[in-house]
C-alpha cells in the first residue's frame, strides 16, 4: 500500500550520539590501560610502592562505564540503522513504533484519540548543561489510544517533521479522530 504520509527520526541526533560514545570509549580505553599499566609497574619495580586498592575497584569501574558507554552506541546505532518510518499512515490505518522501535499497526477505525504531550525534565545534577545554561529539557510524546488495549506512547522530540505537520496528516487521513494538544 502506499505511504500518505510518514515521518522518521532525524539522523544528525543519533549519529552524534554514536560518535560521541565510541571516541569517549576509545579514549577511556586507552587512558585506563596506560594507567593501569604504569600503576602495575611501580609495584612490580617497588613492592609495596604500588596502590593496592587499585586494581579490582579500577577493573570493576573500567567495566561498568564501558558497559554504559557500549549500550549508548547500540541504541543510538540502532536507531540510526534502523531505516524504519516512526510514525507512517496507509489508507489501511496508522503504523507507529513504540519504545525500543516495537512496531504497533492500527486500523483507522481502530483508534480512538491521538494525544500529545511535552514532558519536562530536569538535568541530572540541577546545574546548567552545556546547551546555553538550559537547566530543563523537553521530551515530545504522541500517546495513540485504540478503542481496545493499551496506548502506545511514540517519542515525536527529534521527528525529520513538526508536530503539527503530523497533527495536519493525521486530521487528513481521519477526520474524525479526536486530537488532543496539550501543550503544557
Amino acid at each position: 500500500m502506499p505511504l500518505l504520509f510518514a515521518f522518521r527520526y532525524r539522523r544528525g541526533l543519533y549519529l552524534t550520539i554514536v560518535i560521541l560514545a565510541s571516541v569517549f570509549l576509545a579514549l577511556s580505553t586507552i587512558f585506563g590501560t596506560l594507567a593501569y599499566f604504569i600503576l602495575f609497574s611501580f609495584e612490580k619495580a617497588m613492592p609495596g610502592a604500588g596502590i593496592r586498592s587499585f586494581s579490582l575497584p579500577f577493573i570493576l569501574a573500567f567495566f561498568m562505564t564501558a558497559v554504559v558507554e557500549i549500550f549508548a552506541i547500540v541504541h543510538a546505532g540502532r536507531k540510526l540503522s534502523k531505516k524504519c518510518f516512526v510514525l507512517a499512515g496507509t489508507e489501511w490505518g496508522l503504523t507507529v513504533r513504540g519504545a525500543l522501535l516495537k512496531k504497533h499497526s492500527f486500523a483507522w477505525n481502530q483508534l480512538e484519540s491521538v494525544f500529545y504531550r511535552p514532558a519536562w525534565g530536569r538535568t541530572s545534577d540541577g546545574q546548567a548543561s552545556f546547551r546555553l545554561g538550559v537547566r530543563y529539557y523537553r521530551r515530545d510524546y504522541l500517546y495513540v489510544k485504540p478503542y481496545y488495549g493499551k496506548s502506545v506512547r511514540v517519542d515525536v522530540t527529534f521527528l525529520d517533521g513538526r508536530i503539527e505537520d503530523v497533527f495536519a496528516c493525521l486530521s487528513r487521513c481521519k477526520p474524525d479522530l479526536p486530537i488532543v494538544k496539550n501543550y503544557q
